[in-house]
């Protein structure tokens, strides 16, 4: 107080500039001050409201001249922050002599007035002190007590409230001071959660509340539960009083802020208005939520801050509850199953009883008399649980005495009844009513053998005499059983039989009961449609008890035969989801599936009108489909809504845990299509996806996608009208669902009929009609398994043709590094999906999105850019670039940074915009955090300077390189250039005068390079000239520290992923299946073209000196030193050049965040994008307008990151060139078509051909080869095995260059060549390759389909050792069937198997032979199988693995493996998916396989044309095998080989 001013000065005072003026603090360091934490004005309050850490932070920042505050400075500014609390105190009526001042730099002190008790308790008389407890304050459960405060931090605690609240509160609000001291010690001096039990923190004079009482259930240790009363608000009213006190208590103990306070007291009134008859389940939720869920929220953040995962940036430790209540009341999940389902499911079911939670649930199941009024004493016993356990102990005598008669019975019955056999005596059990069936009677055997059905029983146990078999027991509902004992035969009984169904929300004009009795009448079946809508009366409004408990009572009481429901999908539409606000708004989403937290009482009513509709629909038909299978009949029950879309951000109907339910508990199946695939004769069509969920036989066969022709335009669904007129059911769709409900009703009428002939007149019913109801009934049970193939004689079941149930693959180094690819983050490759795993980057991109949507429509010219992309006149507008850099930097809040880095005045500098990639990174939280530091300082290049590693991309297992000394660079003077460079010097000058004139290198004699740098690497420089298609020039400038030994010095820890051509088509694929919701967020928004939702673009861009983007660090300029064009000079590289080891990977790390950036700014389905280094490639979707303004964004985006692009270079259109790969897309035919240049086959080839009489090759030429043939892998996928090979070999000969010097020293020919690599060790890739190449006209075009295709034809095959076989089957979708088209069988004679390199007739030929089968299948049908994807059914796991690696371990199975990928690939397979089937279902192929001994030929077999390949083409392959050639080395003498292939 001594240094504050007196107390009239500060009353005196009206604004903050009167503080300043009155201490007499500087202009320019108040406004420093204020710089970092904010300008509050001229308000003491605002400046007073600031905690002491945050000024105390604020002073420590602040800067003046460039240098921090001084000691005396920072507390002239901290004296202004004092004497303003002092001013808002006084102002308040506070008087001074009872002010507190805080020193914001003294340290906290938790409790200070738990301190001064314990010091007045210490020096008491020794008399007992008055305590608290716990138990009567805040937690009855804690027994713990505490001393009372003392008035002084009584004071504080006040004082600290008024300061941040501007008043004292209200009486009724404020706590107690035992209240608070007890609030005190459990949280700020024990750690725990701010948890106060309502039953006993209440407001001051409300004691009677104690009273008042609320219900739950505890356990009493020996697995039951007891129920109790305890206190507690028994409204909202009562716990809101509550509430108000703690808020005063928490704010005034600092414990959380007011905000948080705020929104959870609002979760709670919310509940309450959704839910006003369902308090205590609200109550029980609270208390939950803060007893248990609030710690465990804290705990959470904690785990995630120490493990490196994404917090609320306002988290701290220290002070966590403010975000962790914010959190709690966010926790939709928690309120949802606390809340929300159960009273959501009270309602639905009329509303009768009280709602039960979890706990009471449980308690019910246990005390079933609890409802009723029983009390219950402590131990959980009364009266009646006594009686009922008595009568547990007198069911359980019955059942023993039973058990012993059944046992009696048995042993005295008849002959050959295997009454002694384990489980025999289960064959009869019980009927659907339960009663017990005869033993003896059903076995026609013992006392009871031939009696009547229904006469007395004879056995010494009475039982009833009734069949259980072929469902002849199966309840059969009184209407029915009455026609059935009333037909005489079945034509009378198919009159008499009137079939019922149940059409609930039908519409005006029931169409689909039109179709429904069309389709009956064709059978000759009486169908009659109940139909229900409020269009059509208003007394079958569903939301009314009645007729909803009517419709209920009839469908438990098996008076239907069906249903349906398209119950209403107004609450649940995507519709409501308008950008441009119009319409009507959500009210649901699928976070909050039961209604926003924002919806007002009429929206909430709305929301909760949807889910009582769709809870009662499903209540309905969930009772048909149980009573159908009661009967054991086909099912037929389906509800139907909008599937809604792939996110479920509008809260489709089927995300209600009551729906979910439906489907899960009856395995219920789906049908999803497109309205517009229904409506042929129309050429407006509605776009309007629909979905089908029930139980009906072949309810997937509905499913269709829109096929429709460009003329047929769709018509979009907005407004009312509309709407409403696309709620009718189009012809076609009703037609195909009336047929499947006829035809189940045709089988149930038959089941019925024949089940009642079996029970009255068991004599004339025949084996045939019994075996035709059982195979009726077995249509009811789940899908049959492959092991019901022996059902069908000429065909075979076909479930799941597109399930690959092959062998799994072990782990492998290529496992093991594409679960690495998946798992870091990257961007390069996919980067859609890299953002989609950073929620805070989408956020950013989402929110620059929405801005640039602003921006371009007062900046036009934006667009012309985008419009004119890849033509001469293309480039950025200079003012439009400027006016977009300016906002998107206010935006992102980009500043100037604070410090300066020095560089030289020749010394490069990077032309990206650094504040403004360090404005994204921490708007976004980019996991790239060193790329901002490389711009201005320069980046490392792993020789002086190590590249600091942050999980971008997969750590590299190379070992890093020993740290070795700097070699001296006087030692390297007069190292002079590759001869390329010598030879074309006007080519060489002009790139280095380029470089130059960039500032990408600075020039320098011998005196000023030792001067500068004493040690370092000087390297040569080599230059590659390439001709262009258009005849230009185009050079490369490549400096080569691998021989100069500066990349042995460099340390990378890190390997780039980088994208290949099938992630072009995988993105393709992807945009392809989202048009469809794009084309309702087209409709949403209103946007214009709407039918070019479905165009597809591609663009492909190009940078500019990619490498040159960033500059190289100082420490590593010394290793970037090259002779020069002039005699005595060198170049010293200041930009980052390719060459240098580590430059692929820092440039890897810069392109990879730009790919996330460019993917962010752009929605998923609207823009996939592909970086390989500095080729991008952008797949834009949408109307031409759209993906215009999303391509003028990335341009000025790019432009304003200083990215530079070569606009004249780009190209836009349905083909490109990318990496080398020519593209093009043909949307019609829903292909891209990909190829590979005839120029660079040939070239590959003639470098692969020259190898052959060449002992050693260069590995420079190896490495070149490689990486040419390793893209031609991105198109020919199953080449890929080759060129693992090769690399594998490059590995090793790099791990031997050491070992090289010794082993020449044991050669004839004794020079070390430790560059060089064995061709023999490279034979087999390149015998492949040339096999390949041959064929260019088959290899050189591939046609990649952007949809999903399935298996046209299955090939199913067997071996044996001296034969094998294989059958040829179509598939047939729609009746999952495998239908034999052809056989063929070859015989595996001596000369064949010595030409494999096999043993003849050895078992351990069987496996290389099974895999053979597969090849010589492939042969013989391969006119017939081009382009298709194929089935493969084999019992071998050999010959499965073999075509899923195409390769393996053995020689003769790598030489099978190589084949087959061969053949596969000039065949243009797809996919071939494997299936394992046991050897007994593989019969046919079996007996194919063994011409030696034969028996008699399998039924299936019978009809299907045998085939026989002809012997001279049965020995020829395009590669030799290991019996005839040695040269290839099928893996059995290399041991690189062998390892490649292990690892395969």
């Amino acid at each position: 107080m001594a240094l504050l001013p007196a107390e009239g000065d500060v009353r005196a005072v009206d604004d903050l500039a009167g503080v300043v003026r009155l201490l007499r603090l500087p202009g320019t360091l108040w406004d420093a001050f204020t710089e970092q934490v904010g300008n509050p004005g001229g308000d003491i309050r605002v400046l007073a409201a600031l905690p002491a850490h945050v000024v105390v932070h604020g002073i420590g920042q602040a800067q003046l001249a460039g240098q921090g505050l001084s000691a005396v400075e920072a507390a002239h500014v901290g004296l202004v922050w004092r004497v303003a609390r002092f001013h808002v105190f006084l102002s308040k009526g506070g008087a001074a002599e009872n002010y507190v001042d805080v020193d914001p730099w003294e340290p906290d002190k938790k409790s200070p007035g738990q301190g001064a008790v314990t010091s007045q308790v210490t020096k008491g008389s020794g008399l007992k002190e008055k305590v608290l407890k716990m138990a009567n304050l805040v937690d009855q459960t804690d027994d713990s007590e505490l001393m009372p405060p003392d008035v002084q931090t009584v004071h504080m605690w006040s004082q600290r409230y008024l300061q941040l609240m501007g008043d004292m509160p209200n009486e009724e609000e404020e706590p107690t001071d035992a209240q608070m001291a007890a609030l005190d010690k459990r949280v700020n001096q024990m750690g725990q959660a701010p948890y106060v039990d309502m039953g006993v923190w209440l407001p001051f004079g409300r004691r009677a509340l104690k009273n008042q009482k609320l219900r739950s259930f505890f356990p009493v240790g020996d697995g039951t539960y007891v129920a109790r009363d305890f206190p507690g608000p028994q409204n909202f009213l009562q716990w809101q009083a509550s509430w108000k006190v703690f808020r005063v208590a928490a704010i005034s103990l600092d414990i959380c802020s007011l905000a948080s306070l705020m929104t959870y007291e609002k979760v709670i009134e919310r509940l309450t208005v959704q839910w006003p008859k369902n308090w205590s389940l609200i109550a029980h939720a609270d208390d939950k939520a803060r007893a248990e869920r609030l710690e465990r929220v804290r705990r959470t953040l904690v785990m995630d801050m120490n493990d490196g995962k994404p917090v609320p940036s306002d988290f701290k430790v220290d002070k966590p509850w403010s975000v962790c209540f914010r959190l709690l009341a966010q926790d939709e999940g928690f309120w949802s199953e606390q809340v929300r389902h159960p009273a959501t499911s009270w309602l639905a079911a009329g509303g009768r009883g009280v709602p039960m939670a979890s706990a009471e649930a449980l308690a019910s199941a246990h005390f079933p008399g609890l409802s009723e009024g029983h009390e219950l004493d402590a131990t959980g016993s009364n009266d009646k649980d006594d009686r009922r356990r008595q009568a547990n102990r007198d069911k359980r005598l019955a059942k023993r005495k039973r058990m012993q008669a059944d046992r009696e019975e048995l042993s005295t019955s008849g002959k050959g009844s295997n009454s002694g056999a384990k489980g025999k005596s289960k064959g009869a059990g019980r009927d659907q009513s339960g009663e017990e069936i005869c033993f003896s009677w059903a076995k026609d055997s013992g006392p009871c053998a031939g009696l009547s059905p229904g006469s007395d029983c004879k056995s010494k146990v009475k039982r009833i005499h009734k069949w259980a078999l072929h469902g002849v027991d199966a309840v059969v509902p009184k209407r029915i059983a009455e026609c059935l004992e009333e037909a005489k035969d079945f034509g009378q009984y198919k009159l008499a039989r009137k079939f019922k169904f149940l059409h609930m929300f039908s519409g005006p004009v029931d169409v689909l009961a039109q179709a429904l009795k069309a389709e009956c009448d064709k059978e000759g079946i009486t169908c009659i449609v109940e139909s229900y809508d409020k269009l059509v009366d208003d007394s079958h409004d569903m939301m009314l008890d009645q007729p909803f408990e009517t419709i209920l009572h009839k469908a438990k009481n098996q008076e239907y035969d069906g249903g349906h429901a398209g119950f209403p999908c107004g609450s649940f539409s995507r519709a409501r989801l308008n950008a441009k606000g119009e319409g009507p708004g959500p009210v649901r989403s699928g976070s909050e599936i039961y209604g926003l937290a924002t919806n007002n009482r009429r929206q909430q009513a709305e929301a909760d009108r949807g889910t009582v509709l769709a809870v009662r629909s499903a209540l309905v038909i969930a009772e048909i489909i149980t009573d159908q299978r009661k009967r054991a009949v086909p099912t037929v029950g389906t509800l139907e809504n909008p599937p809604g879309s792939e996110t479920k951000e509008e809260g489709p109907a089927w995300e209600l845990p009551e729906l979910q339910e439906f489907i899960n508990k009856l395995k219920a199946t789906t049908a999803l299509y497109n309205t517009c695939a229904y409506q042929d004769k129309e050429k407006e069509r509605w776009f309007k996806p629909g979905r089908f969920t029930g139980c009906l036989a072949d309810l997937d066969t509905m499913s269709k996608k829109c096929s429709c022709p460009s003329w047929v335009k769709h018509q979009a669904l907005i407004g009312k009208g509309l709407t409403a007129k696309a709620a009718e059911y189009p012809s076609g769709l009703v037609k195909a669902y009336a047929v499947l409900v006829a035809r189940a009703f045709k089988t149930t009428l038959q089941m019925e009929w024949w089940r009642h002939q079996l029970k009255v007149k068991k004599e004339e019913v025949t084996t045939a009609q019994k075996k035709w109801i059982e195979s009726k009934m077995k249509k009811q049970l789940p899908p049959a398994s492959l092991g019901d193939l022996s059902s069908s004689k000429r065909a075979w079941m076909a479930e799941n043709v597109d399930e690959n149930t092959g062998p799994t693959e072990g782990p492998s180094k290529r496992r093991r590094k594409e679960g690495e690819n998946a798992h870091f983050i990257g961007g390069m490759r996919n980067p859609a999906k890299a953002v989609a795993r950073l929620h805070k980057v989408c956020e950013a991109g989402r929110d620059v999105r929405r801005l640039w949507s602003r921006f371009a429509k007062d900046h036009p010219k934006a667009l012309e850019t985008a419009n004119n992309y890849g033509s001469e006149n293309c480039e950025l507008d200079d003012e439009t670039l400027k006016a977009w850099t300016r906002e998107i930097e206010h935006f992102l809040k980009a500043k100037e940074f604070d410090d300066v880095v020095l560089r030289g005045s020749d010394r490069f500098r990077s032309p990206l915009n650094a504040k403004l990639w360090e404005g994204w990174r921490k708007c976004s939280g980019d996991p790239e955090r060193d790329l901002v530091q490389w711009i201005r300082s320069g980046a490392p290049l792993g020789m002086a300077e190590e590249i600091p590693y942050c999980g971008i991309f997969p750590m590299t297992d190379e070992e890093l390189p020993d740290v070795e000394e700097m070699p001296d660079i006087e030692a390297q003077l007069g190292v002079e250039n590759y001869k390329s460079f010598k030879e074309e010097p006007e080519h060489a000058l002009h790139e280095i005068e380029r470089y130059l004139k960039k500032g990408f290198c600075v020039e320098m004699d011998e005196n000023e390079l030792k001067q500068q740098f004493t040690t370092g690497t000087i390297s040569k420089l080599a230059l590659i000239i390439k001709e262009k298609e258009d005849g230009s020039i185009k050079r490369r400038v490549i400096i080569d520290l691998l021989r100069s030994g500066g990349n042995s010095r460099c340390k990378i820890r890190e390997r780039i992923v980088l994208p290949r051509v099938q992630d072009v088509v995988d993105s393709l694929k992807y945009l392809r299946e989202q048009r469809f919701g794009l084309m309702l967020k087209a409709q949403r928004e209103e946007w214009p073209d709407q039918e070019q939702c479905q165009d597809i673009e591609l663009v492909s861009a190009d940078l500019a000196d990619a490498y040159c983007h960033l500059a190289v660090a100082e420490k590593e300029l010394g290793n970037c030193a090259t002779p020069s064009m002039s005699p005595g000079k060198y170049l010293v590289f200041t930009a980052m050049l390719f060459g240098f080891r580590g430059a692929p990977l820092i440039m890897g790390r810069f392109a990879a965040t730009l790919a996330r950036m460019l993917q962010a700014l752009i929605p998923a389905d609207e823009m996939q994008s592909q970086l390989y280094m500095d080729d991008p490639l952008w797949m834009l979707q949408g109307p031409k307008w759209r993906r215009q303004e999303n391509l003028a964004l990335v341009l000025y985006m790019c432009g304003a990151l200083g990215v530079n692009l070569q606009f004249k270079k780009g190209f836009r259109g349905t083909d490109a060139v990318w990496i080398g790969t020519r593209m093009e897309l043909n949307l019609a035919e829903e292909v891209l078509i990909l190829s590979i240049p005839i120029k660079m086959m040939n070239e590959i080839k003639k470098v692969l051909t020259s190898w052959e009489n060449k002992g050693m090759v260069p590995l420079r030429e190896v490495r070149a080869v490689t990486g040419r043939l390793s893209w031609v892998c991105g198109i020919i996928t199953r080449a890929r095995w080759c060129v693992n090979i090769l690399y594998a070999v490059i590995a090793q000969t790099m791990h031997d260059v050491k070992a090289e010097v010794e082993r020449a020293t044991k050669r004839d020919d004794t020079r070390p060549k430790p560059h060089m690599v064995a061709v023999h060790r490279m034979e087999l890739p390149r015998q492949w390759f040339l096999a390949m190449f041959d064929k260019p006209d088959k290899f050189a075009l591939r046609r990649e389909p952007l949809h999903e295709v399935h298996p046209s034809f299955a090939l199913i095959t067997d071996a044996s050792p001296q034969g094998v076989g294989a059958i040829l089957a179509d598939i047939d979708k729609k009746n999952k069937l495998l239908v034999p088209l052809e056989a063929l069988e070859i015989p595996v004679t001596e000369d064949i198997a010595r030409w494999m390199g096999i043993e003849w007739k050895a078992a351990s030929g069987q496996g290389p032979l099974e895999a053979w089968a597969v090849l010589m299948a492939l042969r013989k049908w391969k006119h017939r199988i081009r382009g298709c994807s194929i089935l493969i059914r084999s019992d071998s796991v050999v010959a499965l693995a073999t075509i899923k690696k195409s390769a393996a371990p053995s020689p003769v199975l790598n030489w099978i493996g190589a084949e087959l990928a061969l053949r596969s690939e000039e065949l243009q397979l797809g996919r071939l998916i494997g299936q394992h089937i046991p050897g007994s279902w593989n019969q046919e192929s079996d007996w194919l396989s063994r011409p030696h001994e034969r028996g008699k030929m399998p039924a299936r077999l019978e009809g299907v044309p045998l085939r026989q390949f002809p012997k001279s083409s049965v020995m020829t392959s395009a590669l030799a095998p290991p019996g005839a050639s040695q040269a290839l080395r099928w893996g059995q003498t290399s041991k690189v080989v062998s390892t490649a292939f292990d690892e395969l």
